[in-house]
């Protein structure tokens, strides 16, 4: 799936704002047991990831002023059938 460059931008102010409350929950936390913040730890992992792939195309995407570049869900484009 391509994404408009203003799309891009959404989704990685998107993803920030995701993992700035994600970083928030503590392990003490009371209402969160052991096996919730493991996952909560991997989330931030992969949208750490995520997040780091979104802004190398954006970069990517202001050197290749001819928007040649495209961000891939799932690594395959929509064109394929």
């Amino acid at each position: 799936m391509e994404f408009s460059y203003r799309d891009k931008h959404y989704i990685r102010s998107s993803l920030k704002v995701y993992l700035k409350h994600l970083k928030k929950i503590n392990e003490d936390d009371e209402n969160i047991s052991e096996d919730e913040f493991s996952e909560i730890q991997d989330d931030i992992m992969l949208i750490s990831n995520l997040l780091h792939e979104v802004e190398q195309d954006l970069e990517q995407l202001k050197l290749n002023a001819s928007g040649g570049a495209k961000l891939h869900i799932f690594g395959k484009d929509t064109d394929e059938e």
